[in-house]
C-alpha cells in the first residue's frame, strides 16, 4: 500500500510541554502537603438501640469542631464496626442510617492517636424523602425523580461482560446487536463517563463502550430529562457511567479473572491505598474475545414486469484484545479544598474477518427468496480488517467547600488524544457450480483518525436562606478530527487510487456554554428554574477538493422542574427542557464509502441541527418493602435527521442522511422494585411509546407512526447460605421507521454466584441470551424496492468468573441509599 500521510493538525490552546509541566508541580506540591498532615485513627461501632443488633453501612461523617467543616468520614462494615483515619484536630461525628434518628458524638484529640468512640446505638425513626434515597439492595435499580440509577456491584448476569452488557439491562435504556444505544425508544443519547465526555467511549461513540470490562464500573446513572446544568447535547437524555473509585482507609483491592464461550479470557484488579488525607486508587483490565457473527439479507428492485434480486450472506469473525488502565490521586489541600488528578489509556487491537456470498437473481413477478438462496452461481467477497486504537485522557479536578453550608466550587480541566487505525484488504472471486472460476478484483483500504479534545468546566452553588440555591457555571469545549481514508485497486500489478473513494476530511468544533439554575422550596412544592446558552462553531474541510464549510449558531435552552409532596416517601415532578443534536462528523462527510460491494453511503455537509423540546411528569412512591415509580413523557424533534437509502440502476443501494421532518415521541413508563423477603428480591419496567414521523413535504411517504414496547424483569433469590441466583428477561416490541420497520426481539439472561472463604472470594457463571435470541430484523418497503435483514452480531455467551479481595468487603444488602450529589429538582453536578 502507498506511504500513508501523518495525521497532523494545529490545535490553539491545546495543552504545551510546559502546561504538562506545571500540572505536574502542582500535583508535587499537593502530593507533599497532604502527606505531612498529622492524622488519628477514629473507631467504634453501631447498633440498634433497640434490638441491639449491630447496623452494617450506616454512613459516619466527620467534622471538626472548628469550623463545621467536613473532614473525613466513611460506613460502618461488618458487625457495625468502624474505623479510619481523620486530621489530629477536634471535632464531632454524625453517624446516620435510614429509618434512624441521627447521632451526634463528639470527642477531643488530647495527644491521643486511636480515639474509640465506643458503641453508638441509633434510635429509629421515621422516613424523609429529602434527605435520602432508598436503595434496598446494591445492584438493583433506585427510581429517582429525576434520573434512574442502576448499581452494577453484585450484578450477577453481567459478570465477565462489557458496558454494553451492562447498559442492556438498565432501566429506560436499550442497546442494539450494533452497539446502538436508545433510551425510551429514542436515539441520540448522550453518554458521559464519570460525568464529563470520555475518550473511553471513542470515536465510535456507543461502540465504545465494548471497550469498558463490567466489573470496573460502579453504577449507571440515566438523565431522562437533563436540567440546564449539564451540556444541551443529547435529544433523548443522558447516560452517566460511573467507574469505580474507592475511598475506604489503608489499602484495599480485588481481582477477577474470567474465561467463557465463545473465545473470552479477562482480568481485572482494582487497587486502593489511603493514607491520611491522600487517596490513590488505581484499575487495570485486560479483555481478549473472538465472538462469530452471521447475518443475511434480501433486496428485490423493479424494472417494469422484471424482478431482480440480490440475496447478500454474511459470515464475520470479530477478535479483540482491549487494554484499559485508569489511576488517580486525591489530594486535600486543606480541610476544604481537594485537588483530583485522573490518567486514562486504553489499547484496543481487532482482527475482524468477514466472507459476504453474493447471490443474483432475475425473474418476472416474484419469487421466494428460496429461489435465489437456491442459485449454485455467486460472487463472494473477503474482508480482512485490522484495526488498533490507543487513546489517552488526562483529568484535574478540584473542589472547595466554604463556611457557609451548601457553598461550593468546583472546576475541571480535561485532554483527551485518540487515534484509529483500520487496514483492510478486500478479494472477490466468481463461483459456478461451487467452483471458482475467477479472481476479478482486489482492493485495499486504510483509514487514519485522530481527535484531540480539549474541554474546561467550572461550577459555583450559592445557598439561600434555608432551602434556596442558585448555580452557575460554564463549560467550553474544543475539538479538532482528522480523517484521512485512502481505497486502491490493483490493475495488473500496480495499485491505483480510486479518486471517488478516497478522501481528507478535517472537522473542528468549538462549543462554549453557561448556565444559571436557581430553585428554592415554599411548603410542599419545591422548584428549579434554568437557562443555559450554547454556541456553537463548526468547520468541514475537505482537503482533496479544498471544500470548506464553516457554521457558527448560538441557541437557548432552558428547563423547569416543580415538585410537590404528598407525604413521606411520597412526590409528583413536572419537568421541561430544551435540547440539541449536532450533526456528527461522520454524518457532514460527503465523500462516498461503502461496507461491501452493493451498499455504498456518504454523510451530508448541508445537515442542520436537531432541537427538542421535552415535557415529563412522574410520580414516586416509596414503601419499606419496595418502590414504584412512573413517568409520561413527550418530546418533539424539528429538523429530524433520518438515514434514507436509495436503489441505483446497477442495483447498488445509496445511503444519505437528510433533514427532513419532525418526529414526536411520547410514552408511559411504569418501574417497581420488591424486597419484602429477605430470599426474594425483584424489579421491573414496562415501557410503550408512541413514535410518529411526519412534516416532510419533500418526502411524503415518509410519514409514519408506530406504537412500540419494552418490557423488563430482573429477580434475584438466594438459595443456599452464600449463594444466588438471578434471571433477567428483556423484551423489545416490533415498531415503524421512515421506510419500513423493525421486528421484536428479546432475550433471556441468567446468572448464579457463591461466596467462597468468607465472603473474601466469590464464583460466578453467567449466560447471556440463553436461547441465542438476540437478532436484529428490519424490513424497508418501497414502491421501487424491497429489503430485509436478519442479522445476530453477537451468539449466545457462557462465562466464569472468580473474584478475590483483600480488605474489601463484598457489597451486601444497604438500607441507606447514596446520597446523589444532588437529587432534587432535576440532579446535581456530576
Amino acid at each position: 500500500m502507498q506511504t500513508r500521510p501523518q495525521i497532523n493538525h494545529i490545535y490553539v490552546g491545546m495543552p504545551s510541554f510546559f502546561s504538562k509541566v506545571a500540572i505536574i508541580f502542582i500535583l508535587f506540591l499537593a502530593t507533599t502537603k497532604g502527606f505531612n498532615q498529622q492524622t488519628v485513627v477514629l473507631s467504634g461501632k453501631v447498633q440498634d438501640s433497640g434490638t441491639k443488633i449491630p447496623i452494617e453501612y450506616a454512613t459516619i461523617s466527620v467534622y471538626s469542631a472548628k469550623d463545621s467543616s467536613l473532614i473525613g468520614g466513611g460506613v460502618s462494615e461488618l458487625e457495625g464496626a468502624f474505623s479510619f483515619e481523620v486530621p489530629a484536630t477536634d471535632g464531632y461525628v454524625d453517624i446516620e442510617f435510614l429509618s434512624f434518628n441521627t447521632k451526634t458524638v463528639s470527642y477531643q484529640v488530647n495527644n491521643q492517636t486511636i480515639i474509640d468512640l465506643g458503641m453508638v446505638s441509633l434510635m429509629p425513626s421515621s422516613i424523609s424523602i429529602d434527605e435520602v434515597t432508598v436503595t434496598v439492595q446494591k445492584s438493583t435499580s433506585q427510581f429517582l425523580l429525576d434520573k434512574r440509577v442502576f448499581n452494577v456491584g453484585q450484578d450477577i448476569a453481567s459478570r465477565g461482560g462489557t458496558a454494553q452488557d451492562l447498559l442492556n439491562n438498565v432501566p429506560s435504556v436499550a442497546v442494539d446487536i450494533e452497539g446502538n444505544v436508545t433510551m425510551r425508544g429514542g436515539s441520540n443519547v448522550r453518554i458521559f463517563i464519570n460525568g464529563r465526555p470520555s475518550t473511553l467511549v471513542g470515536l465510535n461513540g456507543a461502540n465504545g463502550l465494548r471497550n469498558i470490562q463490567a466489573n470496573m464500573i460502579e453504577r449507571v446513572e440515566v438523565i431522562t430529562n437533563p436540567s440546564s446544568k449539564y451540556e444541551a447535547e443529547g435529544m433523548t437524555g443522558i447516560i452517566n457511567i460511573v467507574l469505580k473509585k474507592d475511598s475506604k482507609g489503608g489499602f484495599n483491592s480485588s481481582f477477577e479473572i474470567s474465561g467463557g464461550l465463545p473465545d473470552l479470557k479477562a482480568f481485572n484488579t482494582s487497587l486502593n491505598y489511603r493514607k491520611g488525607l491522600t487517596n490513590f486508587f488505581v484499575n487495570y483490565g485486560i479483555r481478549y474475545n473472538k465472538n462469530p457473527g452471521l447475518g443475511s439479507s434480501f433486496l428485490e428492485r423493479y424494472e417494469g414486469p422484471i424482478t431482480k434480486s440480490i440475496l447478500t450472506q454474511n459470515t464475520r469473525t470479530r477478535s479483540r484484545l482491549d487494554n484499559s488502565f485508569r489511576s488517580g490521586l486525591e489530594f486535600y489541600l486543606s480541610e476544604k479544598e481537594v485537588l483530583t488528578a485522573s490518567f486514562t489509556y486504553t489499547h484496543e487491537n481487532g482482527d475482524n474477518n468477514a466472507l459476504l456470498t453474493y447471490r443474483y437473481g432475475e425473474y418476472s413477478g416474484t419469487k421466494p427468496k428460496a429461489y435465489t438462496a437456491a442459485l449454485t452461481d455467486f460472487i463472494q467477497r473477503d474482508n480482512i480488517e485490522l484495526e488498533l486504537s490507543p487513546r489517552t485522557q488526562y483529568s484535574l479536578d478540584y473542589s472547595k467547600e466554604y463556611e457557609q453550608k451548601g457553598k461550593t466550587l468546583t472546576g475541571n480541566i480535561q485532554y483527551q488524544n485518540t487515534k484509529e487505525s483500520e487496514e483492510n484488504t478486500y478479494e472477490e472471486k466468481s463461483v459456478e457450480n461451487a467452483v471458482v472460476v475467477e479472481r476479478f478484483l482486489s482492493q485495499r483500504s486504510g483509514n487514519l483518525e485522530g481527535e484531540k479534545n480539549l474541554s474546561g468546566q467550572l461550577d459555583f452553588v450559592q445557598p439561600f436562606g434555608e432551602n434556596g440555591k442558585l448555580e452557575t457555571g460554564f463549560r467550553s469545549t474544543l475539538r479538532n478530527i482528522n480523517n484521512d481514508y485512502l481505497i486502491e485497486e490493483l490493475t495488473g500489478e500496480v495499485w491505483t487510487k480510486l479518486e471517488n473513494l478516497s478522501n481528507n476530511f478535517i472537522y473542528k468544533e468549538g462549543v462554549h456554554g453557561i448556565y444559571a439554575n436557581y430553585g428554592n422550596k415554599v411548603d410542599k412544592f419545591s422548584y428549579q428554574m434554568g437557562l443555559r446558552y450554547e454556541y456553537s462553531m463548526v468547520s468541514t474541510e475537505l482537503v482533496t477538493t479544498n471544500d470548506i464549510n464553516n457554521r457558527n449558531y448560538g441557541g437557548l435552552f432552558p428547563s423547569g422542574f416543580l415538585n410537590y409532596e404528598l407525604g413521606s416517601g411520597n412526590q409528583f415532578q413536572f419537568s421541561y427542557s430544551r435540547r440539541i443534536n449536532r450533526p456528527r462528523f461522520r454524518e457532514l462527510n460527503p465523500f462516498f464509502g461503502f461496507t461491501d460491494r452493493i451498499n455504498f453511503f456518504s454523510g451530508n455537509p448541508n445537515l442542520n441541527p436537531q432541537y427538542t423540546n421535552a415535557i415529563e411528569l412522574s410520580h414516586l412512591k416509596f414503601w419499606d418493602w419496595g418502590s414504584l415509580s412512573s413517568s409520561l413523557y413527550f418530546r418533539r424533534t424539528n429538523d429530524v435527521t433520518t438515514d434514507i437509502k436509495t436503489i441505483n440502476p446497477d442495483g447498488t443501494t445509496f445511503t444519505k442522511p437528510e433533514n427532513l421532518g419532525k418526529e414526536d415521541n411520547s410514552g408511559f413508563e411504569f418501574n417497581t422494585s420488591f424486597s419484602g423477603l429477605k430470599w426474594l428480591r425483584f424489579d421491573t419496567e414496562f415501557n410503550v411509546f408512541y413514535s410518529r414521523f411526519f412534516d416532510a413535504p419533500q418526502r411524503p411517504e415518509l410519514n409514519t407512526s408506530s406504537i412500540a414496547t419494552r418490557a423488563r424483569i430482573n429477580t434475584r433469590f438466594n438459595f443456599w447460605k452464600g449463594a444466588e441466583a438471578q434471571l433477567r428477561w428483556n423484551y423489545n416490541g416490533p415498531r415503524k421507521v421512515p421506510q419500513g420497520s423493525q421486528r421484536a426481539f428479546r432475550s433471556l439472561d441468567l446468572g448464579v454466584s457463591k461466596d467462597l472463604l468468607g465472603d473474601r472470594m466469590s464464583l460466578t457463571f453467567s449466560w447471556n441470551d440463553v436461547f441465542n435470541q438476540r437478532r436484529w430484523r428490519f424490513e424497508r418497503i418501497t414502491p421501487t424496492f424491497y429489503e430485509d435483514g436478519d442479522w445476530q452480531g453477537r451468539r449466545s455467551s457462557a462465562t466464569l468468573t472468580l473474584a478475590y479481595r483483600i480488605n474489601a468487603k463484598k457489597q451486601k444488602v444497604e438500607r441507606r441509599g447514596e446520597q446523589d450529589n444532588g437529587n432534587e429538582n432535576g440532579g446535581g453536578v456530576f
